[in-house]
């Protein structure tokens, strides 16, 4: 029971300190394309153990695949380092045994064939017919040099890994997908908000109208009543002592309705008025509302695509 303690507790202090190795003394440095690299310039690891340094973290030794990407990594070397020196690179050529210059190298984590090369005069010569694992050759100013993979102790650079990279950009561009379809949606809704509200604002306006008409006919009918009475007056002289009796009475009741038909044009108008207020209130709250879920939707969006 105590050997198995020991052997648990030796198992564990080994992890704990594989783990506290992992970080050594790489650091994090963005060259001008925007491209992050881990990079350990301290020349103690051979091809393996760099490739298990990055692995260890998720990443993977650093890929070269064209022109820009490697006059971007040089550029940030010699900003950081000063004077070049060796690092291991993820490229290797399948323990390919042939001498042959233009032997195939591939990713060490993809298996994808690698075309670019920034090699030095005479390389990749395979000397010995040991050397399938590629550097950046301090003596050759940042040109490539292929080497033995366990019998040299170079430094190391890293790069997110492929995978990461290609999640990271598909997430990209279903987030973009995403708000553009939230923006189409919110473009709609403030389109047909707008359409509502003119629709409402020309009902009034139109009710308005008629009720101002209604209004203008009403004193219409009022004053054409009184134009023929005083015309069936003039052709009925005997009429003149009746309408002298009754006239002023009929003539106040004309009035009196005429003052009715404006009180209630004017509170049917305010009733309108307050209708219609209620009901932009009514609408308005539910717009506000609907823009927050709106908005709401596409926040989560941004958090559940963001990788």
């Amino acid at each position: 029971m105590q050997n198995t303690s020991k052997i648990l507790l030796q198992f564990g202090l080994i992890l704990f300190l594989g783990l506290l190795d992992v970080s050594s003394g790489a650091s994090w440095y963005t060259a001008s394309d925007g491209r992050r690299y881990l990079i350990e310039a301290t020349a103690s690891y051979n091809w393996l153990q760099a490739l298990d340094k990055c692995t260890r973290q998720d990443l993977q030794l650093v890929v070269i695949d064209s022109d820009s990407k490697n006059k971007a990594l040089i550029s940030l070397l010699r900003s950081v380092f000063g004077s070049a020196r060796d690092y291991w690179i993820g490229h290797h050529d399948e323990f390919n045994r042939k001498k042959d210059k233009n032997r195939g190298w591939y990713s060490s984590t993809s298996g994808a064939s690698i075309s670019y090369g920034y090699w030095d005069s005479g390389e990749p010569n395979n000397f010995g017919g040991t050397e399938h694992c590629t550097q950046i050759y301090r003596k050759t100013d940042y040109k490539w040099n292929d080497e033995d993979c366990d019998k040299h102790s170079f430094g190391y650079i890293c790069e997110e890994h492929f995978k990461t990279a290609q999640c990271r950009s598909q997430m990209e561009a279903k987030r973009t997908a995403a708000q553009q379809k939230n923006n189409q949606l919110s473009s709609d809704f403030v389109k047909t908000k707008n359409n509502v509200n003119k629709i409402m604002t020309d009902t009034s306006e139109d009710t308005d109208n008629m009720l101002t008409l209604w209004e203008s006919s009403s004193q219409n009918v009022m004053d054409n009543f009184k134009e023929s009475l005083n015309e069936l007056i003039a052709k009925k002289p005997y009429l003149q002592a009746v309408i002298a009796d009754v006239g002023p009475a009929i003539k106040a009741l004309a009035s009196e309705a005429q003052v009715e038909i404006s009180k209630l044009t004017e509170q049917t108008r305010q009733t309108i008025a307050q209708v219609q207020l209620q009901t932009e209130k009514s609408v308005d709250s539910e717009n506000t509302a609907f823009e927050n879920i709106i908005a709401d939707h596409s926040n989560e969006m941004d958090r559940l695509m963001v990788y």
